[in-house]
């Protein structure tokens, strides 16, 4: 698993590095920043730089920038998936620094195969849940968010029942997260869906794991 980008898209990220501190340098008050850009299945895009308040930048140019990264990575032999920057200054008239982490697209395909059998598990525990609320029910889905976890499940006629996940649900999510920790990933977020039109049947499951690397070390 390689950690640095190849040599000609590590140029043209530096580029696209140099435009984002340029703008930068124009915040008052900012003392945080953060520059994403994602290829999911051939939809391309992202946050180029996302702040709070906005700062005025050249989002089509970054944009075309990003995408020129990606393909190059790709000719290098390294088929990006995210790529997610975070820019940080002690104090709003200081300089600023940054820190970068990516994800290819055969890293996280090796780590969804890794972890089918624990969504298998979800499916199965999630359709048992969905079955206990309601005989009429026809959606059932757990979030697993960093500071917020519930499960939902829909019925009837626009009823809704929210509850806080079982134990084993809670135990399968951290087993996501650990198997990512094994692998150098962290995980930012999970959701599983199920639908009544879906068969009971072993990957019957819509799943969603967001998942990058960890940052380097001492960053």
């Amino acid at each position: 698993m390689s950690t640095q980008l190849p040599p000609d898209s590590q140029k043209r990220f530096d580029a696209i590095l140099e435009k984002l501190f340029a703008v930068l340098k124009t915040a008052r008050e900012h003392t945080s920043a953060r520059s994403e850009f994602m290829d999911y299945d051939g939809s391309m895009g992202g946050q180029v730089l996302d702040t709070n308040p906005p700062i005025e930048h050249p989002q089509y140019e970054i944009t075309n920038l990003y995408m020129e990264m990606f393909a190059q990575a790709k000719k290098e032999g390294l088929d990006l998936r995210e790529v997610e920057t975070q820019f940080e200054r002690k104090k709003a008239s200081g300089p600023w620094a940054g820190k970068t982490r990516f994800i290819s697209k055969e890293e996280f395909k090796a780590f969804t195969q890794e972890i089918a059998p624990i969504v298998e598990k979800v499916r199965v525990s999630l359709r048992m849940i969905a079955s206990a609320t309601a005989s009429d029910w026809y959606s059932v889905s757990f979030d697993a968010a960093p500071t917020k976890m519930r499960v939902l499940v829909l019925h009837g006629d626009r009823l809704k029942k929210i509850s806080e996940p079982t134990a084993e649900l809670m135990q399968l999510a951290k087993r996501v997260a650990e198997l990512a920790a094994s692998q150098g990933l962290v995980t930012r977020g999970a959701s599983w869906r199920i639908t009544e039109e879906m068969e009971d049947a072993e990957a019957e499951i819509d799943s969603a794991v967001s998942v990058i690397r960890a940052w380097p070390k001492g960053s």
